[in-house]
């Protein structure tokens, strides 16, 4: 089996933001792919990159087992101590906000009411463990890209005045398709995976040998706007709960997503669409918002990984909404 290097074209020039200085990094890995091909290979800072855009090799990529087995190991060996630990203290800061709302006479609907009334039905133990489990990974999520996604999902409501209006009217489904749909355009994110040990990757035009050390990769914003016809324009009815609900133009349906495939899925998808959800809804059907921007915000160019940022503030006026 050969190695990445015998057979795959290497993009001269080419380095990553965290090794050197970019304007565009999303355009540079662009330029390369267009130059190179859909698979090819990338060193920056002294490290090698297998980076893959063919639909072969994006399944391969998804395929990939995550595990580090030295880390592993050390959790293995204590039982998971210090995440337990951890875990348990969130657990009773949680425990405190259940008791609360529980004694409290006016439950309101919103996100925690929600994750609360989920776990309805179940025993003490066991109702309070999980919401607290839950109240972490939403918090997890919300302190990355969750905010950014729905800057991008509000930005682009403003854009289509008739999805808003439902919006704001409470229409949840079509709200978190527009989620969805905002945060595919908005993905800036660069899918990476470390090599421990040596592993066999199927590119769709070879079948390589990725030493340990070596990185395998795609960018999702190379794909998730051009894999089929009419992705660069944005369309929540293109989305069928969490996928796209027609696939048929696509080679393989996972060119193209807004929080990942399978077991490289985002674990705080569902909070984080129910949390966009809830948002929009509430601050579309209470304030009327007016743009203050003249041309569509664009990324942050040097960006590459997670959400993308707007470049430049994007400022919208708001008014209280009278009673209807």
């Amino acid at each position: 089996m050969p190695a990445p290097g015998d057979v795959l074209p290497v993009a001269e020039g080419i380095g990553l933001p965290w090794d050197v200085a970019v304007d565009d990094a999303v355009a540079a890995i662009a330029g390369a792919r267009e130059h190179c091909g859909d698979t090819f290979l990338v060193e920056s800072g002294g490290d090698h990159y297998l980076f893959t855009f063919s639909p072969v090799g994006v399944e391969s990529f998804y395929a990939l087992v995550e595990e580090d087995p030295d880390a592993m190991a050390t959790v293995a060996a204590s039982g998971k101590r210090a995440e337990r630990l951890a875990l348990d203290e969130i657990a009773g800061v949680v425990e405190d906000s259940v008791r609360k709302y529980d004694s409290s006479p006016s439950r309101d609907g919103g996100l925690f009411g929600r994750i609360v009334d989920a776990w309805a039905g179940e025993p003490a133990d066991v109702r309070s463990r999980g919401i607290a489990m839950d109240v972490a990974l939403i918090h997890i999520a919300s302190m990355s890209n969750l905010m950014a996604a729905l800057g991008w999902a509000i930005v682009d409501l403003l854009a289509h005045p008739e999805r808003l209006r439902l919006v704001a009217a409470g229409d949840a489904d079509l709200a978190q398709r527009c989620a969805l749909e905002s945060t595919r355009l908005a993905q800036r994110s660069i899918m990476a995976r470390a090599v421990l040990q040596p592993v066999s990757f199927d590119t769709g035009a070879e079948v390589v040998l990725v030493p340990a050390g070596w990185t395998i990769a795609t960018l999702l914003p190379l794909l998730n706007a051009s894999a089929a016809p009419g992705l660069e324009t944005w369309n929540p009815d293109r989305w069928h709960r969490y996928r796209i609900a027609d696939a048929s133009a696509l080679a393989s349906p996972m060119l193209v997503t807004a929080f990942g495939h399978g077991k490289h899925s985002c674990p705080a998808q569902l909070f984080s669409l129910s949390a966009m959800t809830i948002a929009m809804t509430r601050l579309l059907g209470r304030y009327a918002m007016t743009p203050k921007w003249g041309e569509y915000p664009q990324p942050v160019p040097a960006q590459i990984g997670g959400v993308a940022r707007a470049a430049d503030p994007c400022r919208v006026d708001y008014a209280r909404l009278g009673p209807t």
